[in-house]
């Protein structure tokens, strides 16, 4: 069997709920996200209370263009009230319904951009094949820049994974309108 298949990398991406989205949508890797284990038991209000206390992510867009300041005060001053409001509904549904339910409704009500992580294990030729993916032109620039990130990592923990490091030409950037257009 090659070395490229028999050992093992894990990669934690500190991501958000979109991205692990995106990233959760390859199938060849073991893939787990951290939410509040209860071993199977239903949420209690404390769990759910966690899943709003995650905090969120913006795109990288957003955070690296000044022009767009406005928006991103407008985007955390969004966020912020959105999170209040689940607050205020998780409040509200357990002083109807106390501890009767399970409380993991909550995970549907998130936003996109809160923050979760994921953890991907595989083998080198499956993260070469998704870093090759997911750091093209067109897709969105956070996914692009945390995989970037991680092909680099793995390119520089090993003089045999060196050869798996992205051409810097490539590399994802926030302030490019062109690769913001780019959809080939």
């Amino acid at each position: 069997m090659p070395l490229g298949e028999v050992t093992r990398l894990t990669s934690i991406l500190e991501s958000s709920i979109g991205e692990v989205r995106d990233f959760n949508r390859h199938r060849a890797f073991g893939r787990f996200v951290p939410l509040p284990s209860t071993f199977g038991l239903p949420y209690d209000i404390e769990t759910a209370s966690q899943l709003l206390d995650n905090g969120f992510i913006l795109p990288s867009y957003i955070g690296e263009m000044p022009e767009f300041d406005a928006i991103k005060l407008g985007m955390i001053k969004g966020f912020h009230g959105y999170y209040e409001q689940a607050e205020r509904l998780l409040r509200k549904v357990h002083n109807e319904f106390g501890d009767k339910i399970d409380y993991n409704f909550m995970i549907n009500v998130l936003p996109l951009g809160t923050r979760m992580d994921i953890w991907m294990h595989g083998d080198p030729k499956q993260f070469n094949y998704l870093t090759h993916l997911r750091t093209r032109n067109g897709g969105h620039i956070n996914y692009r820049l945390l995989a970037w990130d991680a092909n680099k990592m793995i390119a520089e923990s090993d003089s045999f994974l060196s050869g798996m490091k992205l051409d810097s030409k490539k590399l994802p950037d926030p302030r490019s309108r062109e690769q913001f257009f780019d959809r080939s």
